[in-house]
């Protein structure tokens, strides 16, 4: 039996109603057992953190970050596992209106589709699931593998936030990390509701 670890890293320590429903009723995955925590108050990159000590030292066999700003289907559990990748994330609109989904090849372009699932170089942890033998890799390497920094060169320098720089670690530690393409959350804006669809790289507002 196997164990995930749902984790909710949630500065203000509110989640939203239908996000918890929907975690409550994921489709059941045969010899699964999940877990849930969250954290409240916590620097995102500090909570990412210890949210993953916890899972190593809970014994815990994945880990499946989900901000407090998504809501996410539920058939989400079921099918990131049966991906079977190290890490697989999911198509997730900005709240910009711009139409941009948190993926990046290898060379750091955007991909501005996700139709099929699909190897990705880099995603950022909205509702992302990664295995724990990631974290045991990486935690051994380094002190804190979610960190702010940099890339490149002085005058072609690229900012990079906690989750790019995982992701970063992780490829560069030989793993691979995947887009599952049919699972859609919803992005919660102030007012709006924001979908990614694949359809000419347009966005749904609700």
């Amino acid at each position: 039996m196997k164990t995930l670890l749902i984790a909710i890293p949630s500065y203000t320590g509110k989640v939203p109603l239908e996000l918890m429903m929907e975690l409550f009723h994921q489709e059941q995955v045969k010899d699964l057992n999940l877990r849930f925590t969250y954290t409240k108050r916590v620097p995102i990159e500090k909570a990412r953190n210890g949210i993953c000590k916890f899972a190593l030292e809970e014994g815990m066999d994945y880990v499946l970050f989900v901000d407090d700003d998504q809501i996410i289907p539920r058939e989400t559990i079921k099918k990131l596992v049966e991906l079977d990748k190290d890490i697989v994330c999911t198509p997730i609109l900005d709240r910009n209106g711009e139409g941009r989904i948190a993926l990046f090849n290898k060379d750091w372009d955007d991909i501005l589709d996700c139709t099929e699932d699909m190897e990705v170089g880099y995603c950022g942890m909205g509702c992302t699931l990664i295995k724990i033998d990631v974290l045991k890799e990486l935690y051994s390497k380094y002190e804190r593998p979610f960190e702010f920094g940099y890339i490149g060169e002085d005058d072609d320098q690229r900012y990079l936030g906690e989750d790019l720089m995982f992701t970063k670690r992780a490829r560069e530690n030989g793993f691979n990390i995947w887009c599952k393409h049919d699972i859609k959350p919803i992005h919660l804006g102030d007012e709006r509701k924001f979908q990614y669809s694949p359809l000419k790289n347009m966005f749904n507002s609700k």
